[in-house]
């Protein structure tokens, strides 16, 4: 895998520890990791998944059906990263009818009369009727449940910080010419952080240097772009070079680099915020598709269940031995695709691929001269080095 998401596993999973065990250790562990490991450009935060905001026209409750409907949809796309988890993952579908069931809160408050009105990422603009905004939060438990059962890739909410720059073009005030801005603009970088928000991704925002700078960006070719984007070493980065068109329409060029990996995509939209989205977009597909795994479905014992099979390792007392059993299951064909589930003081639940036997768990295991098999049945190791 890249170093960039073995990096990010590997805190994913101390964080798991620090927070949901709460032992001392695995804090230490996990600042260790932060402080010797991992560069700038691996930063990540931990964003809330499960709660959306809507504008609705009443507090009626067939309106607030409707919006609970639309809210999971975008929550779905949100932890699966995939605007089309539905269209590929049907027996979601099922749970839309009865959202309500698996919300914990909802409140209502006021539109704001001013900036931006929230719609976290359905694609509707409120219109000019909509006076109340509907918060929602669902069960992050739940939604666990479902995907975990669907066996639909999940991703959690500790997420890489994505570097945003982008340059806007639109008509100046009293026809005055051309206007050029950027994230210097506060305008901007509230739009920005609305729909990074709506799509479920923490971002930071970076100014050229100059608005002569910010103009020249907006000249350059995807060629150039491409070459901004990779000039900030392994950081995630997504730019955007963006145009208000005569017809009042907006298009823009994005150019998307993360760690070896670059995507590219032109979009337009009549609405600025949904524009946005788009390009925010494209970053959460990219992250998603090597960060987003099916969560393990399994039995006591090491027993198979939705094709995964776990085994327990105890002994894993440092980062170091973290390092070499990660490094040698790696380099493992028939490991491929396992998954570190859990992790509870030192030692670790480890999702292998089901079509392994019990011998061959024994015979790959010890040929790493890491582990020794506790018990005769394949499910508990301990760490021998």
């Amino acid at each position: 895998m890249p170093f960039a998401v073995f990096i990010t596993r590997v805190l994913q999973s101390a964080l798991l520890c620090a927070v949901q065990q709460g032992h001392k250790a695995c804090t230490r562990l996990l600042v260790i990791g932060c402080s010797i490991f991992v560069p700038h450009s691996l930063a990540s935060q931990s964003i809330d998944l499960f709660t959306v905001t809507l504008s609705v026209q009443s507090d009626s409750r067939a309106q607030r059906q409707q919006a609970t409907s639309e809210a999971l949809k975008v929550v779905y796309q949100r932890v699966s990263g995939s605007d089309q988890v539905i269209a590929r993952y049907p027996g979601l579908a099922t749970h839309l009818s009865r959202a309500s069931q698996f919300l914990q809160t909802y409140a209502y408050g006021d539109t704001p009369s001013t900036g931006t009105n929230s719609n976290n990422g359905t694609g509707n603009e409120p219109s000019a009727a909509a006076k109340l905004q509907l918060t929602l939060r669902f069960s992050p438990d739940a939604i666990k449940a479902q995907f975990r059962e669907l066996q639909v890739p999940y991703w959690g909410a500790q997420r890489p910080l994505l570097t945003a720059m982008m340059v806007v073009q639109q008509a100046a005030p009293q026809g005055t010419g051309l206007e050029v801005s950027d994230f210097s603009s506060a305008w901007l970088r509230a739009e920005g952080a609305q729909a990074a928000s709506e799509i479920g991704l923490p971002v930071r925002f970076d100014s050229p240097d100059r608005r002569v700078e910010s103009e020249r960006i907006m000249r350059e070719g995807k060629t150039q772009m491409l070459a901004r984007a990779q000039s900030s070493g392994n950081e995630a980065t997504l730019l955007g070079q963006i145009t208000q068109l005569s017809s009042g329409q907006w298009r823009a060029d994005w150019t998307f680099y993360w760690d070896g990996t670059l995507a590219q995509q032109t979009s337009s939209d009549q609405s600025f915020q949904n524009l946005l989205r788009q390009g925010f977009g494209l970053a959460r597909k990219q992250f998603a598709s090597q960060l987003a795994t099916p969560l393990a479905v399994v039995g006591q014992g090491g027993s198979t269940v939705q094709g995964l099979r776990r085994i327990s390792l105890s002994g894993v007392s440092s980062i170091e031995d973290y390092f070499k059993l990660t490094r040698y299951l790696d380099s493992v064909e028939g490991f491929k695709g396992y998954q570190i589930a859990e992790i509870n003081r030192s030692t670790l639940s480890i999702d292998l691929p089901a079509q392994l036997s019990t011998t061959s768990i024994k015979r790959l295991l010890a040929a790493s001269g890491l582990v020794a098999p506790v018990d005769s049945v394949a499910s508990r190791y301990r760490w021998t080095r």
